[in-house]
């Protein structure tokens, strides 16, 4: 209804986010409201929600939160409307997966990878990723999506995510299909789940 609506850019005010104990219950509310498309009446916010996620995502304590915002935005939106920001969404996670990785982290990150990979489909995955760095997609699968879902994906909601995901990687991305050391990794990865 429009008077929650009215809520909607309150939630994004900085100040609510400066107190610790305020960020469980704010993620909550604001994954709420994006699973039940406040961003379809209200796209001008988008550009807010990702500099919530951002925040997030820099800080160890809440990066799981950080996901969860951008797990709920991926889900909620059409990939026409986020791809303009998607290039930016990688290289902030990047960025942390780099300086400051955490098990955590990668298992969050796998999550999210494998969840836009069934979400807008294998090419768009990868088309995203190369258009940050050439050559990054292979790499990540190698060293990053591979190793930590064998080892670290445990829930079954997340095992069944990142299982489909896989599977739909494998069979229809036909970049990775070019290579044989991804495509050998990514489907043992599948078989293992």
């Amino acid at each position: 209804p429009e008077v929650y609506l009215a809520l909607f850019p309150v939630l994004l005010s900085p100040t609510l986010w400066e107190r610790q104990g305020n960020v469980p219950a704010l993620v909550r509310l604001l994954e709420a409201y994006l699973t039940r498309g406040a961003l379809d009446k209200a796209a001008a916010q988008l550009q807010g929600v990702l500099g919530v996620f951002q925040r997030l995502i820099a800080s160890k304590a809440h990066d799981h939160e950080g996901f969860y915002i951008l797990n709920a935005v991926t889900a909620s939106l059409e990939h026409a409307t986020l791809e303009p920001f998607l290039g930016q969404v990688w290289q902030i996670l990047f960025m942390r997966l780099q300086t400051s990785s955490t098990i955590k982290f990668q298992k969050a990150f796998v999550v999210y990878f494998c969840l836009v990979c069934l979400r807008y489909g294998p090419e768009a995955l990868h088309r995203s990723i190369e258009g940050v760095q050439a050559g990054l997609f292979a790499q990540l699968l190698t060293s990053v999506i591979v190793p930590t879902a064998t080892m670290h994906v445990s829930w079954d909601s997340e095992c069944t995510l990142c299982c489909a995901a896989l599977m739909q990687l494998s069979m229809q991305c036909t970049k990775l299909l070019c290579d044989v050391n991804p495509f050998g990794g990514v489907l043992g990865a599948a078989v293992a789940l």
